[in-house]
């Protein structure tokens, strides 16, 4: 249940409303005075730091929000306050502590500045005294913050294994749906890919085995989502074959496209270099099996450019 709390806040950004258990009851010094279900936890670019994007407590003071990324190691490597939530006075904001002085801290640091624990749990007024003054509420807020980072990397890493790798090139792609093999020796991965509708086209089912270099050895469409056999018909006879892809790496995909021209930075059907995909075959009267073809491409390249990420052991290879 708590990975599925996790994964439906962390990764589906859904709101937890009263009576639902928080997405944070695994992990270490989580308390709901004092960290906020607002929080949220990603893997950082380097693939192996996770950052903590943290909420704190509003009690006495309003709720701040800071990011601590913590390394595999157990160490905070970043603090920086996104937003302060002292007490509007700027007598307090001489009082709050310089929190850079958590980096390169780990949880044993860290853990004598929270003071007595008693059977509340851990309070600002029985914290270290060097969290005391004018700020004592902050100084805790962000003092506790960094120890729960610190200390739940190996809980983070235990409930990503239910998050999906971080694929590219996905804006066509049924992330949800899509699955893959990875081959025992690791020479090949096949993707089993569901795209999305792009209307008037439906949703296609491809599967794509990359091999060891990158390249694709086999295209092959087990559901074809073209409108009706009308437009199947105006397909492109290779990419229905899957010969247009075979042997290609995830460059050579790539130049297939112009520069992507969709609203969000997408690309979109009229952004293929050749434009007899885009508009269907060349005695066609019809546009329509320029969105089919489309949807190949893309998915082609989705193979190619993540093949990596598996093999690599990306996030739950």
């Amino acid at each position: 249940n708590t990975a599925l709390e996790f994964v439906r806040t962390q990764l589906l950004g859904e709101v937890i409303v009263p009576d639902e258990p928080s997405p944070f009851e695994k992990f270490s010094y989580y308390s709901e005075t004092y960290i906020s279900d607002d929080t949220t936890v990603e893997l950082a670019e380097d693939g192996t730091s996770v950052i903590f994007h943290i909420t704190t407590g509003n009690i006495v003071t309003g709720a701040s929000k800071v990011d601590i990324t913590v390394s595999s190691e157990g160490v905070i490597t970043d603090y920086t306050i996104v937003s302060e939530g002292t007490t509007a006075d700027d007598a307090y904001l001489d009082h709050i502590n310089d929190v850079t002085a958590y980096v390169g801290k780990k949880a044993a640091d860290i853990l004598p500045l929270l003071g007595t624990e008693g059977e509340g749990g851990f309070a600002p007024e029985t914290s270290d005294s060097t969290l005391h003054g004018g700020a004592t509420y902050t100084n805790f807020y962000y003092a506790y913050a960094a120890m729960f980072a610190a200390s739940n990397y190996e809980v983070y890493a235990e409930l990503a294994q239910y998050l999906p790798p971080a694929f590219t090139y996905t804006d066509y792609i049924d992330v949800d749906n899509t699955t893959w093999d990875i081959a025992d020796d690791e020479s090949s991965v096949t993707f089993h890919i569901v795209t999305k509708d792009y209307s008037p086209a439906k949703a296609f089912n491809i599967d794509i085995t990359v091999n060891a270099d990158g390249t694709i050895a086999d295209f092959t469409i087990t559901k074809n989502g073209s409108t009706d056999d009308t437009f199947k018909g105006y397909m492109d006879e290779n990419i229905l074959s899957g010969a247009m892809f075979e042997t290609k790496n995830a460059a050579a995909i790539l130049d297939m496209f112009k520069e992507p021209t969709g609203e969000d930075g997408e690309f979109v059907k009229n952004d293929l270099e050749d434009s007899s995909l885009a508009s269907g075959a060349t005695d066609s009267t019809y546009n329509n099996a320029g969105y089919s073809n489309f949807l190949c491409v893309y998915s082609a390249l989705f193979a190619a450019e993540n093949y990596d990420l598996l093999i690599s052991g990306g996030e739950n290879a």
